[in-house]
């Protein structure tokens, strides 16, 4: 099995269900490293750091684990919901089932707060190797995650003191967990190698490495530049901490090279995963769509439905979606009937890699995975694909569609005023300011009746062309917007005239959410999305 395709797998514990990204060697091997994510935003900007981590172990001769635990990822639970005692728990029943499969070296990977998680796991059962990355815990990371989040307003059932950030929910428990420990004093005993990795642009972690070598263990204890590649920019910018990674890959050659057995690790879990949610359950699946093996997670109720909605990539999220709103979103409409399909493109996520370098919003193969992947969809018997993707994703949606015979298009955010060619930004606030004149301009026009005589002539910009193409096809297509999103804006400063038409003559349908903001970071308004979308998916599939 090439180790450029992560096996995607789920395991029970008593927490809940965690999800597994496995990277299989080549040859047997007794040697297990499990790799435990950053939480909330950073385990987006870092996602591709852990992959090539994980991949690099598995061509070293490791099975190489990445979880996600309960609450984070494609696990199950709700965003947020557990503290970090409660994850180190169901972290130390995974590291158990992993001894009980044959592991005969257990290595064990945090990075951010996931070392914290991964030292508190690691005192509950013992690992013989630890690398604390990055490590962040205690009132400094707290205050971190205040000043950058946004506090939570009252009245939306989330405990006073809760922030979000990036579209992550941390709950006041979580907060106060996370602050409550401290890493020195976490050190596990009976780890006999430890790597303490620090930024090059922060303080070092000496009392986390001393009180390691307290135990005991033979640690090295060091530090890597390039961390704020992954850690600090958007994930639309984020790169790959080459440097970091190839730290941590030498580390293990030197202190806990792998070792081959026969007949190996089986890393416990199944494709397949009932999952509690809202007082329901639904099944979840990991499939290969396509020639290229997008990779994808399909999820669906007691009830099929004989069509399905398909969420492609936004930003450059992987197939959680910003904030994880993906996941909520596909189980929540399964439970009422209706199947989801969450896909990678290349490049991002889980899905095979690109030839270069790692993928960017609005990439031109876009186009050709999502087209496959519906096509994928439809040899394995859905009836009607509904190609859907915020902001990013949304332009590729409809741009396929007006090349293409598509089913319908529900659109979140999409920005029509993009072309080939225009910066990508990852802020709203970025692309805002660079179009400021442009949106002067345009509204200037738009009150003296400019576009409107210019549409009636016949005279459109792309956007209005892609209106008609998508038209003249016959797409059933909804675009959904924030209230006040620079997407509507556009189309009813810049293209008025002819979005009335075309919502007169059925052929779309433009609709604003109040409240929302570009990127869904309001958590406490996605039940408000939720139901828009839900609206919106019925009234496409109840079109000829």
């Amino acid at each position: 099995m090439p180790t450029r395709e992560p096996v995607a797998l789920w395991a029970s514990t008593s927490l809940g269900v965690v999800a597994l990204q496995v990277s299989v060697p080549a040859v047997p091997t007794g040697s297990v490293a499990v790799l435990v994510p950053a939480l909330g935003y950073e385990s987006s900007t870092s996602h591709r750091t852990l992959r090539a981590l994980a991949e690099g172990l598995a061509e070293a001769g490791h099975l190489a684990v990445r979880v996600d635990l309960p609450g984070t990822g494609d696990a199950g639970g709700e965003t947020g919901r557990a503290t970090p005692e409660q994850l180190a728990a169901a972290l130390a029943e995974v590291l158990a089932a992993l001894r009980a499969a044959g592991a005969e070296r257990l290595s064990l990977v945090g990075l951010r707060a996931g070392a914290a998680i991964a030292e508190l796991a690691a005192g509950r059962e013992p690992v013989d190797a630890l690398v604390l990355w990055a490590a962040a815990a205690g009132r400094r990371y707290r205050r971190e995650l205040s000043l950058i989040g946004t506090p939570v307003p009252d009245g939306v059932g989330l405990p006073e003191g809760s922030v979000v950030v990036g579209g992550w929910t941390f709950p006041a428990p979580m907060l106060e967990g996370l602050a409550a420990l401290d890493l020195a004093a976490l050190a596990p005993a009976g780890v006999a190698h430890a790597l303490v990795l620090d930024r090059d642009d922060v303080h070092p972690q000496d009392a986390l490495a001393d009180a390691l070598r307290a135990t005991g263990a033979d640690v090295e204890h060091r530090a890597t530049p390039g961390h704020d590649r992954f850690l600090d920019r958007p994930s639309e910018d984020a790169e790959v901490g080459v440097e970091a990674v190839d730290a941590i890959l030498a580390w293990f050659a030197r202190a806990e090279p792998a070792v081959p057995a026969d007949p190996g690790v089986e890393p416990p879990g199944e494709p397949v995963a009932r999952i509690p949610w809202a007082g329901g359950e639904v099944v979840e699946e990991a499939v290969a769509l396509g020639e290229h093996r997008l990779a994808a997670v399909l999820t669906h109720g007691p009830a099929r439905s004989r069509d399905v909605l398909l969420l492609l990539d936004s930003g450059s999220d992987p197939r959680h979606g910003p904030g994880r709103a993906w996941v909520e979103f596909a189980r929540e409409l399964a439970l009422r009937g209706q199947d989801v399909v969450r896909v990678d493109f290349r490049g991002w996520g889980e899905s095979p890699h690109l030839d270069a370098a790692s993928g960017r919003p609005y990439d031109e193969h876009h186009g050709e995975d999502a087209r496959e992947a519906a096509a994928a969809l439809r040899r394995a018997g859905y009836e009607r694909v509904v190609l859907s993707g915020l902001c990013a994703g949304a332009w590729v949606s409809l741009d396929v569609a007006r090349r293409e015979p598509t089913d319908a298009v529900l659109a979140l955010n999409a920005q029509l005023y993009w072309q080939r060619g225009d910066p990508i930004e990852a802020l709203m606030s970025t692309t805002r300011e660079r179009r400021r004149d442009e949106i002067a301009d345009i509204r200037r026009r738009c009150a003296a009746g400019e576009w409107d005589r210019a549409d009636e002539a016949g005279q459109r910009p792309p956007a209005g062309v892609w209106l008609d193409e998508l038209a003249e096809r016959r797409v059933p297509v909804s675009l959904v917007f924030a209230e006040g999103d620079d997407g509507v804006e556009y189309l009813r400063d810049r293209l008025g005239r002819r979005t009335a038409l075309l919502e007169a003559r059925g052929s779309l349908r433009v609709r604003e959410v109040p409240g929302v903001d570009h990127s869904m970071t309001r958590v406490w308004l996605r039940p408000q999305v939720l139901d828009v979308l839900a609206e919106e998916l019925a009234g496409l599939l109840a079109r000829d």
